[in-house]
């Protein structure tokens, strides 16, 4: 017969390694799950663009106290910076995007423009995604540089802040650098 002391070690031992190997066995469900999530995951992106030929509509709104942008035909160069946030198809309200849009004269080959002269490029910012506002926000202070370096390329600096819509809104910064392509 073994000692009681032996057997009591005996367990442990055992109660050890099934907790080991319990642990190990949720390790790999839970990595073998994340890795699935990363495969319906579609990655964060950024597009920059510009269009020539077009025109930005400043309307006011009074039923809701704010400026309104559409886009529309017309004379000037277009530009677009569209960041679309990580998407993952078993997530369920996690798309997320924002888009800043500006124009400027169809002759401008090199430009920067800064804080009040900043209404003129008729600049505006907006989010969209399941849990943000989607307003548009006028954009009236910071700078935003560029030049034309191809007959199809431009290089772009941007550095704004959004104007607030509510007075529990704080202005947010918006900064990137980019090369826009026809």
């Amino acid at each position: 017969m073994q000692p009681k002391s032996y057997i009591l070690h005996h367990k442990e031992k055992m109660n050890m390694k099934n907790l080991n190997m319990i642990c190990f066995s949720i390790f790999i469900i839970l990595y073998s799950c994340n890795k699935k999530a990363d495969e319906n995951c579609n990655p964060e992106t950024i597009n920059t663009k510009y269009t020539l030929g077009k025109e930005i509509d400043v309307n006011y709104s009074t039923e809701f106290q704010r400026n309104e942008y559409s886009i529309r035909d017309g004379g000037n160069i277009l530009f677009e910076y569209v960041h679309v946030g990580a998407e993952c198809e078993d997530r369920y309200d996690d798309e997320w995007g924002e888009n800043l849009t500006f124009i400027i004269n169809k002759d401008t080959t090199d430009f920067e423009i800064k804080d009040g002269d900043i209404v003129d490029l008729k600049c505006f910012y907006q989010e969209y995604g399941a849990w943000v506002r989607h307003n548009q926000y006028q954009i009236k202070n910071g700078i935003i540089k560029g030049k034309k370096i191809s007959d199809n390329k431009w290089e772009i600096i941007v550095s704004v802040l959004t104007t607030p819509l509510f007075t529990d809104e704080q202005s947010k910064k918006i900064e990137f650098t980019g090369t826009f392509h026809k």
